[in-house]
């Protein structure tokens, strides 16, 4: 995808939002995305609103425009006319209205301006349960509502603590701006009054946002040799900083979600702070001693005081602050659920239509069932009678299905879905094509085998399915599935997030070498790789008929004749080895990788001779070539190193 991404400011500050931003675009590009930063203006409220006459982007090199709520400004007078070229993604680290009450009726306008519903209005991402509460509140409808939290494993450190208790002074670290919102003056105040002994206060973070703020806090921290301000450090130090403290203390009036926090419980650290916004719900109450939103120094004091004091306490939360960061979300997984946000705002454009050519595609692929389905005439019969239209080899790579939940991809009218239900799976078959939906719905009435059918593309279904929530212990994708992808990566990403912890893929395909013959057995094309399109103008053919029964377990039909069909379509050449690659890259153990020397039911070349059960071998006297091959691909959760 071509992405364009708008914010303000200087992008190189250390603050929350500029550094998701900048793991976000990292990850992004990561994944083979060519994304534009783009820098409307400073991130003042003023230098905006002077900037937003004279701004131009040009929508038209993009497939989507991301709108960072900080830029809501400059971006306000021109959202309308982007809207009517490519979907516009807003995210939403926090709401400046919210964040700074006292603005909000000024920023209120901006605000809604950017947050619209309609047409080319994408989702709103945002970054907590708080943020997504505020936006609802707010009118955003709740399936335009994306949340999407930041990864905790920045850091090379995140998660490790040292194996015995540091000696000398206990260390209490703060990573912040210095800014009013977050409580860095309440902080040096409490600091003073609180029984601190010889304990020391660390400061890590931009100290230049608000000049005269910082003036106070420093005139306020006087000559106290137990404070340090170390200011911005690199990454490394910061993580050794975390290692090395024994408490994390952020009073913060306002968050939006809170990186800091993150990081500081993916180090074991006990943490105080304010009761505020997505706080509860990231720290919990083991790991956290939080005080009311309006608490002042003498209660901050109150909290310092005590996790200073208490050793067995503080123990007891770092052990909880560990086990809370293990189900933190990995930034791996924050840019997936971005990128399933992106590609579905870009393949949903325009009311929902398909892009092409995935919508001639779908047409051809609509002309050519019900020439299919002409052949096989007595299939609902067999189905209900316990007859199977699986082969070995898809089964063998499934292993055990019964009580299982078994995705389908692509899968056309649902033979094979159906023999899988019949088997005891609680199968669901998603296919792009209305009219092969449409049969194996009548297929599952006519047969009684209960199993599920959706019609979807499949990129925007497994982004749509994993958003939901939706898991299964199994997928399966077979005969003639890769050929139709147009994205390798971004398919085995999808499939990956729609499986549990443990499901596994099944792919049976054919296979690409045998691509470069000719239907004489003659060589006439290169090695498919890369995922050159190949367009078909004759569409999709009617190979059931084509076939002669070897696609027909349950009985062949002459059928239709001579089918034509009106639809071109549009094919996709990628080699093995892109195959198995983009599984790896997506986090996929490979446990088989099979290659068969036949072809199941389907006769691509001339004169191929049927051996037992369907299986269609090249011309006597040719040498063995495979002409098919199977996967086995198991889903692993990707770890923070260390």
């Amino acid at each position: 995808m071509r992405v364009a991404f708008v914010t303000v400011g200087d992008t190189s500050r250390l603050t929350g939002g500029h550094l998701y931003n900048a793991r976000l675009l990292r990850g992004l590009r990561e994944l083979g995305h060519r994304v534009e930063p783009v820098v409307g203006a400073g991130d003042g409220f003023e230098e905006q609103r002077l900037a937003a006459g004279g701004f131009r982007l040009d929508p038209r090199g993009f497939d989507v425009v991301v709108v960072d709520a900080l830029a809501r400004v400059v971006c306000a007078p021109h959202l309308g006319a982007w809207r009517e070229t490519v979907p516009v993604v807003a995210l939403v680290h926090e709401l400046p209205g919210l964040a700074a009450p006292e603005n909000a009726a000024r920023e209120r306008p901006y605000e809604d301006a950017l947050l619209e519903g309609g047409p080319g209005a994408g989702p709103v991402v945002t970054v907590s349960e708080a943020n997504r509460r505020a936006l609802l509140a707010r009118g955003v409808a709740p399936e335009r509502v994306l949340v999407v939290p930041p990864g905790f494993d920045r850091l090379e450190m995140a998660g490790r603590r040292r194996e015995a208790p540091r000696s000398g002074p206990a260390l209490a670290l703060c990573v912040a701006q210095w800014t009013p919102r977050k409580g860095i003056l309440d902080l040096v105040r409490a600091w003073r009054i609180a029984d601190t002994g010889d304990a020391r206060l660390r400061f890590v973070g931009e100290t230049r946002a608000d000049g005269e703020y910082a003036r106070r806090i420093l005139r306020e921290i006087g000559s106290d040799g137990s404070v340090e301000v170390a200011g911005c450090i690199t990454d490394a130090d910061l993580a050794r900083a975390y290692a090395e403290a024994d408490l994390f203390v952020l009073p913060s009036r306002f968050e939006g979600y809170g990186i800091v926090f993150a990081e500081a419980l993916a180090s074991g650290l006990p943490v105080l702070a304010r009761r505020v916004g997505p706080l509860p719900e990231l720290l919990g109450d083991e790991a956290a001693l939080l005080v009311p939103e309006s608490a002042g120094p003498e209660t901050i004091a109150a909290g310092i005081s005590t996790l200073l004091c208490d050793g067995a306490l503080r123990k007891r939360m770092s052990e909880a602050a560990l086990r809370r960061a293990a189900d933190l979300p990995r930034w791996s997984e924050t840019v997936a659920a971005f990128e399933r946000a992106l590609a579905g705002a870009a393949g949903g454009f325009s009311g929902g239509a398909l892009p092409e050519p995935t919508e001639r595609n779908r047409r051809s692929w609509n002309a050519a069932v019900g020439a299919h389905e002409s052949h096989r005439p007595n299939l609902a019969a067999y189905l209900a009678a316990g007859g199977s239209t699986l082969f070995p080899e898809e089964l063998g790579l499934l292993g055990e299905v019964h009580g299982k939940r078994l995705v389908h991809l692509m899968c056309n009218t649902g033979g094979d879905t159906l023999s899988l239900a019949a088997l005891g799976a609680e199968a669901t078959g998603v296919d792009l094509s209305d009219r092969a939906v449409e049969r194996a719905r009548e297929l599952s009435e006519s047969s009684g085998i209960e199993a599920r059918f959706e019609r979807g593309e499949v990129y925007a279904w497994l982004r749509e399915a994993a958003v939901a929530g939706r898991r299964f212990d199994l997928a399966l994708a077979s005969y003639g599935v890769v050929c139709w992808l147009y994205d390798l990566g971004l398919w085995a990403r999808g499939v990956r997030d729609v499986l549990a912890e443990g499901g596994a893929l099944a792919l049976v395909d054919f296979h690409p070498v045998s691509m470069v013959f000719d239907r004489e057995w003659r060589v006439a094309e290169s090695y498919y790789a890369g995922g050159e399109p190949l367009d078909l103008p004759e569409g999709v053919g009617d190979y059931v008929g084509e076939s002669g029964g070897g696609l027909v377990a349950s009985g062949f039909a002459e059928g239709v004749r001579e089918f034509s069909n009106p639809e071109s379509c549009t094919l996709y050449r990628w080699g093995l080895g892109e195959v198995v690659s983009a599984l790896a890259e997506a986090g996929f153990t490979v446990e088989r990788l099979e290659e068969y020397p036949y072809a199941n039911g389907e006769r691509h070349f001339l004169r191929m001779r049927e051996g037992e059960g369907r299986r269609m071998y090249p011309p006597e006297g040719m040498p063995s070539l495979p002409l098919m091959y199977g996967v086995r691909a198991a889903k692993t959760r990707e770890r923070p190193s260390g």
